[in-house]
């Protein structure tokens, strides 16, 4: 019982160096920061937008968007817009499970961020599965250690927190991925976690005078997530009227 509070309380001190360290600054004239998924991760290029940083990452929920964007807007004065993707497969019911709290984005994300996790977003992960928890206590521990030890590797340099990714793929091969049948939805379930960790973002934003954007990267007309397209226009209108939607879905 000793040998597990020892270990418990070394892993919160070295949660509690990173978490004060110097590692969340960004380029003191960046202005505009870029969250969200693969949509966004391979749609805007920050180097050639002036005064912009893309730290959007594959697969991420807003779960995960919320932590890192809490700690960034708190140790950056000089962001003044913040553009979050919001496209048709991240409101579904089953991007709560599959995004959050699966076993894989657990084990991929939890060391990312543990450091900068509340104790509500470490319930969540808690509540709905303890054991993937437990197990990536020592992957965060390995992949966080040497930030202890070395103030200048900053977390949001390179791609630990995301960044822009350049795709070249075969055009052909790409379309016959994700093209389809577009028949609408009749039923459809909102992801209850995931849409309650945009409204935190919304309120963050909000709270420290940032402008916030929700933005929709382009996609083809045949994309077969743009089933639930009623669904998603319905939750703009009723849920989030006042949060201006830029919508690229048909620039091409």
């Amino acid at each position: 019982m000793i040998l597990f509070l020892i270990l418990v309380g070394g892993i919160l001190i070295i949660f509690k160096v990173i978490d004060n360290g110097n590692h969340y600054k960004i380029a003191v004239n960046t202005e505009n920061l870029i969250l969200g998924h693969s949509h966004t991760m391979s749609a805007f290029n920050d180097s050639i937008i002036e005064k912009t940083l893309n730290l959007s990452d594959n697969g991420e929920n807003y779960f995960y968007t919320f932590v890192k964007l809490k700690k960034i807007l708190k140790s950056n004065k000089s962001i003044k817009n913040v553009f979050i993707s919001f496209t048709n497969n991240q409101i579904n019911s089953s991007y709560d499970s599959a995004t959050i709290w699966s076993n894989k984005y657990i084990n991929y994300r939890y060391p990312k961020y543990a450091a900068n996790f509340s104790k509500d977003e470490f319930y969540v992960l808690l509540k709905n599965n303890p054991i993937a928890v437990l197990k990536a206590q020592q992957s965060a521990i390995k992949n966080n250690l040497h930030l202890v030890f070395d103030d200048e590797k900053k977390i949001v340099k390179g791609a630990y927190w995301g960044g822009f990714n350049y795709l070249e793929r075969n055009k052909t091969d790409s379309l016959i991925k994700t093209l389809g049948k577009n028949k609408p939805l009749k039923e459809f379930e909102y992801g209850v976690v995931t849409l309650k960790y945009l409204d935190e973002i919304i309120t963050l934003c909000n709270e420290s005078k940032t402008n916030i954007y929700l933005v929709r990267s382009p996609l083809h007309e045949k994309c077969k997530g743009l089933n639930n397209e009623y669904f998603l226009k319905k939750i703009l209108k009723e849920r989030y009227p006042d949060v201006a939607f830029l919508d690229f879905k048909n620039f091409l």
